[in-house]
């Protein structure tokens, strides 16, 4: 039990704690890619934002549909949420101004360049903020599971 419990912690303090083991993670990644999964990943990759604007429209359908103000105050909420979100995102992009990762080491091959800085993630953080919305909301299990 010591063996493997020191084993485990060499393999991690190896991998993890090293100065670049987001650099590595990203060349296993690139080394270990699957061709027939690019579409896949390439159409959630770009889902994020279309899924975010949907969120909105449907509050607002729904209100015009059964005039109640819930739906009203959902989606200005929503659109309000969004607006934040896209805000505090790319003014801290932009702010921090971290290069990606393959401007920074030549031997990483994006699938797609993006223009803007790669920290913190606009991807996550619209994801994150839809997830939230949709719990705050909706807060029963089977729309927070998904979300």
């Amino acid at each position: 039990m010591r063996f493997s419990s020191v084993t485990l912690f060499f393999i991690y303090s190896r991998f993890f704690l090293s100065q670049n083991w987001d650099v590595n993670a990203l060349y296993f990644l690139q080394n270990h890619r699957n061709a027939g999964h690019y579409v896949f990943f390439q159409a959630l990759t770009n889902s994020e934002y279309s899924l975010s604007m949907a969120e909105p429209i449907s509050y607002w359908s729904s209100y015009l549909k059964t005039k109640q103000c819930v739906w009203k105050q959902r989606g200005i909420q929503s659109i309000v949420s969004i607006t934040t979100n896209a805000t505090l995102i790319y003014g801290l992009k932009y702010l921090i101004n971290r290069e990606r990762p393959y401007e920074k080491y030549s031997f990483l091959i994006p699938l797609q360049k993006e223009r803007s800085p790669s920290f913190p993630s606009g991807h996550t953080g619209f994801a994150f903020r839809l997830a939230t919305a949709i719990s705050l909301n909706f807060p029963k299990w089977y729309w927070i599971l998904p979300a």
